[in-house]
């Protein structure tokens, strides 16, 4: 088994941009994630990107937009930090 994590369809994971959270997969897990009451799949991926422009052009393929996500309570994330179930990934910075 490999040591390195990789999200995979059974995870959360968040995208995240200049201060703002986004919930790209895992909907399924919202209530859980949100409340901290229930069982969710940890870690909770969250792919940062450098700006705006950089995870538009990531979702754009996908038929997909910031509009269409839930948005995540700074609050939320700060607890997940707190309770250290975030794994910080890089997303890909398109040119």
């Amino acid at each position: 088994m490999s040591d390195e994590l990789r999200p995979g369809p059974e995870h959360v994971i968040l995208v995240e941009t200049e201060g703002d959270t986004w919930l790209l997969q895992g909907e399924d897990h919202a209530e859980e994630l949100l409340s901290g009451e229930g069982p969710y799949p940890k870690p909770v991926f969250s792919v940062r990107f450098f700006c705006r422009r950089s995870l538009a052009r990531f979702l754009d393929p996908h038929g997909a937009d910031t509009s269409g996500l839930w948005q995540i309570n700074p609050a939320v994330i700060a607890r997940l930090e707190a309770e250290g179930v975030i794994c910080p990934m890089a997303g890909p910075e398109a040119g």
